[in-house]
């Protein structure tokens, strides 16, 4: 168990080094959790979150280096290929067993790997067309070291574009299932603290134009992606998130059935909705 995942349960106050280091070991246990969790979910013209943040990239002019920051396992860096064609892509994570999957995927000359933070790439200034990054933004804090760093490397005219998790406007079995681990977490540790998971300004529109306001926001926009699964499906998307995958497995074998129960018994498929936010942000160009 992190001492993030230690602090926060006995109820004390944690630090953004405690939440870095928990990641990494999240991210240590249990590798490809990002693509697991989302890749077969769909939105209603049929895009999985990844193909829809590649869209953003469509219009570029001529791009020649992108960052896929926080790029995980490298799942997004083909995407991002067919999109744009084969300029160089430089993959951006804190994690080495992240990059080390990522590595092993022999994506081409043309993509690079660089084990770093987010607020510190050692990338050269005004040097990259495009930043983007796939549910990692909101999990950033403090997080204006971060849009400072994307400022810098992005050349004039240069865009940042994440995805991030949205929160739903309608309840549905995932609701129901994120209850259930709210309750069954504060009823195995009472003294279990709010969990500090990132800056919580990026849950809304507002929020994000302070955030972002070195760059010019270009647009926000919100939507659904799902896939069918059977109730036990909701457990996997679940069993590796942060505050649950470095549980211990009696803990955890607990809420796997807290879950289940939660659900009831369903005669058929279960809809698993992810609602996310898509953001798009510009670097001013510079006066003609």
């Amino acid at each position: 168990m992190s001492e993030y995942l230690k602090k926060t349960l006995s109820g004390q106050p944690t630090t953004p080094e405690d939440w870095s280091a928990h990641l990494l070991a999240a991210h240590r246990v249990a590798p490809s959790m990002s693509p697991q969790a989302f890749s077969e979910c769909r939105n209603e013209a049929g895009l999985t979150s990844y193909e829809w943040l590649a869209d953003t990239l469509s219009h570029l002019p001529s791009p020649t280096k992108i960052v896929d920051l926080a790029c995980g396992d490298g799942y997004l860096i083909p995407l991002l290929q067919k999109k744009v064609g084969n300029v160089e892509i430089i993959g951006i994570d804190m994690s080495p067993a992240e990059l080390t999957v990522a590595r092993c995927k022999n994506l081409g000359p043309s993509v690079a790997f660089l084990e770093a933070m987010a607020h510190k790439t050692g990338l050269e200034d005004n040097s990259i067309d495009a930043v983007v990054c796939h549910m990692a933004f909101m999990l950033m804090t403090p997080i204006e070291p971060v849009v400072a760093e994307i400022q810098r490397i992005l050349k004039p005219g240069g865009i940042f574009s994440a995805v991030i998790g949205n929160r739903p406007d309608t309840r549905g079995p995932l609701v129901t299932v994120r209850e259930t681990v709210g309750k069954f977490m504060h009823k195995e540790f009472p003294k279990m603290a709010a969990p500090v998971t990132g800056d919580p300004r990026v849950e809304s529109e507002d929020g994000l134009s302070e955030i972002i306001r070195p760059l010019k926001m270009l647009g926000v926009r919100d939507d659904q992606f799902g896939v069918n699964v059977e109730p036990g499906g909701f457990w996997n998307y679940i069993k590796n998130m942060y505050l649950v995958g470095l549980l211990s497995d009696e803990v955890r074998s607990r809420l796997e059935i807290a879950i289940l129960a939660s659900l009831g018994k369903p005669t058929g498929m279960l809809r698993l909705d992810s609602p996310m936010r898509r953001f798009t942000a510009e670097k001013m160009p510079w006066p003609r």
